[in-house]
């Protein structure tokens, strides 16, 4: 995700906190990281 935006790590994790809905921040970075993948394969389509 860092790479692929060209933005530091802790860019992504500070607005992935700011954004969560999720009780904890592990939940909410793997929810995050799933909705990634799931848009990046729908683009291939």
């Amino acid at each position: 995700m860092a790479a692929s935006g060209n933005v530091p790590l802790t860019a992504i994790i500070r607005s992935i906190d700011e954004a969560r809905e999720a009780p904890n921040l592990s939940s909410a970075v793997r929810i995050a990281v799933l909705r990634w993948y799931q848009a990046k394969a729908a683009e291939k389509r």
